[in-house]
C-alpha cells in the first residue's frame, strides 16, 4: 500500500512537472550525455537523433503528455514523453520531420535551468566580471575538453559592465572541476577580438575527424591529407557565425586552445 501511495504522489508531481514545461514551451536538456529524439512517444520507437546537453528546446504547440516508466542507470525513472518541434533540431533530423519525442525528466524549464548554471558559475571569484551570455540558443556545454577525463563546463559569457563603445565583451571558459585539485581550473579562451560573433556553440564528440576547408572550401574528409587531419580522444566544440560562413573547430592541444577554420 505504502508503494502504491509514493508512486501516486511522484505521479502527480511529475504531471504538474510536465505541465510547467508545456506552459513555459521553451526547456534545456539537462542530460550530460544527451537526450534521444525519438519518433513516437516509446522508448522502442525510431531514434531521430540527440540532443546535446543544454540545447534550448521548443515545446510543440499541440504537446501532448504519454506517461510511461523507463529504466536509466538501473533505476525506475517515471515521466512523461512530450513532442518537440522540428525547428529546433533541423541539425539532428531529416528536413522531412515534423516533430519528435523526448522523456521529459531530462528537461528543465529555462529559469530553473540557468539558476543551476548560475549557482555553479558564481563560485569562481575569477569570473565575478561575468554574467552568462543567455541569448545565444545554447550557452553552456559539458564535455572533456581539456583532455584529462574529467566532464568540463565550457560558458559562453558576457562582461557585466559595456565597453567604450557600448557593447558587452564577450568570452568562453572552461571550467575544470577536478576533484584532486585545491582550486578547480578556470581555464579562458585567448582569442584577442571577443566572441560577439558567436552563434553556433555545439559540442564536437571525441573521435569525430575534424580537418580545416579555409584554402579549399568543402574539401571531402577523403581527399584530406593525412598530415592535416586532427582525430582527438577527447571532445572539443564548434564555433560558428550563425547567419554567414567563417567559425572554427576550438580543441585543447599542446596546453593551449588550438584552432580549425571553417568556413
Amino acid at each position: 500500500m505504502k508503494s502504491n501511495l509514493l508512486f501516486y504522489i511522484f505521479l502527480f508531481f511529475s504531471f504538474l512537472y510536465s505541465s510547467a514545461l508545456v506552459a513555459n514551451s521553451i526547456c534545456f536538456v539537462t542530460a550530460e550525455n544527451g537526450l534521444i529524439i525519438r519518433e513516437n512517444p516509446s522508448i522502442s520507437s525510431k531514434v531521430l537523433g540527440k540532443f546535446e546537453f543544454g540545447t534550448r528546446i521548443h515545446l510543440s504547440d499541440e504537446t501532448e503528455q504519454y506517461v510511461d516508466t523507463l529504466l536509466i542507470a538501473g533505476k525506475q525513472r517515471i515521466g512523461y514523453w512530450v513532442k518537440i518541434s522540428t525547428h529546433t533540431f533541423s541539425c539532428y533530423a531529416t528536413e522531412d520531420q515534423k516533430e519528435g519525442f523526448v522523456f521529459n525528466i531530462f528537461l528543465d524549464d529555462e529559469q530553473t535551468f540557468v539558476a543551476k548554471i548560475q549557482e555553479g558559475f558564481s563560485k569562481f571569484t575569477q569570473l565575478k566580471d561575468y554574467q552568462l551570455d543567455t541569448e545565444n540558443d545554447i550557452f553552456c556545454l559539458k564535455g572533456d575538453f581539456l583532455g584529462d577525463k574529467i566532464t568540463d563546463t565550457a560558458i559562453l559569457l558576457k562582461r557585466k559592465e559595456q565597453n567604450q563603445e557600448g557593447y558587452y565583451d564577450k568570452n568562453i571558459v572552461i571550467l575544470n572541476y577536478n576533484a584532486t585539485s585545491k582550486e578547480p581550473k578556470v581555464t579562458f579562451l585567448s582569442k584577442e577580438d571577443g566572441y560577439e560573433w558567436v552563434g553556433v556553440f555545439v559540442k564536437i564528440n571525441a573521435g569525430t575527424p575534424l580537418w580545416s576547408n579555409y584554402d579549399e572550401d568543402w574539401i571531402d574528409f577523403d581527399k584530406v591529407l593525412e598530415k592535416d587531419k586532427v582525430l582527438l580522444t577527447y571532445d572539443c566544440f564548434l564555433l560558428h557565425a550563425a547567419e554567414a560562413c567563417g567559425g572554427n573547430f576550438t580543441f585543447w592541444k599542446d596546453n593551449k586552445f588550438n584552432y580549425l577554420q571553417q568556413e
